[in-house]
């Protein structure tokens, strides 16, 4: 009976060592026969302090993190590169008050669009501002959302998440 419990206590043990042992190994590539994971943040303290809302993850390396801070919520996201029609993207929200520039204050050495707009929801006015990032195989999508009668409250936190914003290679 000692010995059979022994062998179970064994057994476990050495499944929990080869479970914490195991490694996935799942990269998604950047550039051609490298494996660099880029990820876009911001190490505003702004960004830091934010509630952490959600996440999503696809297999082709699409993800999305969502943020609150306050009366504003932001999202990070990374999307397969291509070449886009209409600036912002991926809305699907009737957009008023559009402006396009590519003069974005940030730390990144990535080239980048800024747009800022006004979508309605619910019977409330937003006040929306994105952020695309390019590089070689990836975007990158910062938006942030406030209602438009706060939007000067949270002009300047805004200003300090995008002059933050980074782009950096995880392994």
């Amino acid at each position: 009976m000692m010995k059979k419990r022994f062998g179970i206590i064994i057994g476990l043990c050495l499944c929990v060592f080869g479970l914490v042992g195991c490694k996935d190994d799942k990269t998604v590539q950047e550039g051609k026969g490298t494996h660099v994971n880029l990820i876009i943040q911001s190490v505003s303290n702004y960004a830091n302090e934010a509630n952490f809302v959600s996440e999503e993850n696809k297999s082709d390396g699409y993800y999305k993190q969502i943020y609150n801070y306050e009366g504003i919520e932001f999202w990070f996201e990374r999307m397969n590169h291509k070449e886009y029609d209409d600036f912002p993207v991926a809305t699907n929200e009737k957009i008023s008050n559009l402006e396009c520039n590519n003069e974005i204050n940030s730390n990144s050495s990535y080239e980048g669009d800024k747009a800022t707009y006004k979508t309605e929801l619910n019977n409330k006015e937003y006040y929306n501002e994105d952020i695309l990032i390019n590089s070689d195989d990836w975007d990158f999508r910062v938006h942030f959302q406030v209602e438009n009668k706060e939007h000067d409250k949270y002009a300047e936190i805004i200003s300090d998440i995008i002059s933050n914003l980074n782009i950096s290679e995880i392994n």
